[in-house]
């Protein structure tokens, strides 16, 4: 699941309140924050959110401030509060652009916690103040993935629709759309929505090894190589391209190829690589210099960091035993909030604690994965073989 969200936008109205009247008390504290959150500091923002309330706690921004930093810190409860108590303590003096905002975190803070009804109701609720219309698509591809996560995938189809409707270049929605259709069992449609994309979006690998990857499952391996033959053509000049062929190479098993465009690609400055050779020592199941790599490749990408690399870690930890070290690279990825990748970390919670026989542990972690997640079966079949565990 791919999951964004934008942090919130001052309302024009506050912004020029504040400009004729001066600087809001708790104003400066605020800006404060937002220059921390806008580098990922976001523990940081958040204590200067606190303070900049703590000055005036009738100043709605410094709310919005104070959810988001907790939203991405993955802790959706407390993101919660804060949003419930700004609505309850602001609801009178609120414009009508600040209660949207209201709503939209409370919505991303009800889908962090996989209660996908009350997200849905949040998101229904600020989609119908017709203000702040850029926030829409924002808004809309979160009720996507809660009700395609409630497995109702021809509603989320049609918010999709709505979405790309609205902004035919929102390209995030055109491969939710994809993901859906290939929910419901349209391969061939959710094909030609990937094609749109390669159409239009040249250098998006994503979309050829997506196209790799669905030929494949339809058995139309022709296509599939054509979609990979396509992204081996482009020009490695560009280490970004470099990359996307290495990955090529990578799918067809071609790993000698697959590490020199790898290091071309991180020789030429582009230092997610480091991930992608990783990927390389685990597959050749050498995993303390993919431990080197994933580490290297964290600390060169901080601000555009892949979450999934802690998935890694703790796959790569697990495979040595090295259970602790793994439980630290899973909190670590988890602490990261809504990244995409939680899913996956949840789910090798479950399968480390099974290792390390805490079934007890593992059966309350499966519980919450299965509540949030529960389009899979095949963890719901594992909870119940991990109940028969439990003496």
């Amino acid at each position: 699941m791919m999951n964004r969200f934008v942090w919130m936008k001052k309302a024009g109205w506050l912004a020029a309140l504040i400009f004729l009247a001066g600087c809001a008390k708790g104003e400066s504290t605020y800006q404060e924050g937002m220059k921390l959150a806008e580098s990922g500091k976001y523990e940081e923002a958040l204590s200067k959110f606190q303070q900049a309330m703590k000055e005036d706690g009738e100043v709605s921004d410094y709310h919005i401030g104070c959810g988001m930093a907790y939203i991405h810190m993955g802790k959706y409860e407390e993101a919660g509060k804060v949003f419930g108590n700004a609505m309850d303590k602001l609801k009178e003096s609120a414009a009508k652009e600040e209660k949207k905002q209201f709503y939209y975190g409370n919505a991303l803070a009800q889908s962090g916690m996989g209660e996908w009804e009350q997200a849905l109701a949040y998101c229904d609720k600020a989609l119908k103040i017709d203000l702040l219309g850029d926030m829409d698509g924002d808004i809309g591809y979160t009720k996507a993935v809660c009700l395609k996560n409630q497995g109702k995938y021809e509603e989320a189809e049609k918010v999709c629709q709505k979405i790309i409707k609205d902004n035919k270049e929102d390209w995030q929605a055109y491969y939710e759309l994809a993901s859906i259709q290939e929910k419901l069992g349209r391969e061939e449609d959710a094909a030609k929505t990937y094609e749109k994309i390669a159409e239009e979006e040249k250098e998006d690998a994503n979309a050829y090894f997506a196209l790799y990857r669905l030929y494949n499952l339809m058995g139309d391996t022709e296509s599939a190589e054509k979609a990979l033959d396509e992204v081996l053509g482009w020009d490695t000049k560009k280490a970004s391209n470099a990359l996307a062929v290495g990955r090529a190479y990578y799918c067809k098993k071609d790993l000698e190829s697959a590490r020199k465009y790898f290091q071309m690609a991180y020789d030429g400055s582009c230092t997610e690589s480091l991930y992608d050779l990783g990927v390389l020592s685990m597959e050749e199941k050498n995993y303390q210099d993919a431990e080197k790599n994933f580490l290297a490749y964290i600390k060169e990408n901080q601000e555009e960091l892949d979450a999934e690399v802690y998935n890694q870690l703790a796959v790569a930890m697990m495979e040595q035993e090295a259970y602790d070290k793994a439980q630290e690279y899973l909190n670590q990825g988890l602490e990261r909030g809504m990244t995409g990748a939680e899913q996956g970390l949840e789910k090798n919670q479950v399968i480390l604690y099974e290792r390390q026989k805490k079934y007890e542990e593992a059966y309350e972690a499966a519980q919450e994965y299965v509540k949030r997640f529960p389009e899979d079966g095949a963890m719901k079949k594992e909870l119940s073989f991990i109940k028969t565990r439990i003496k």
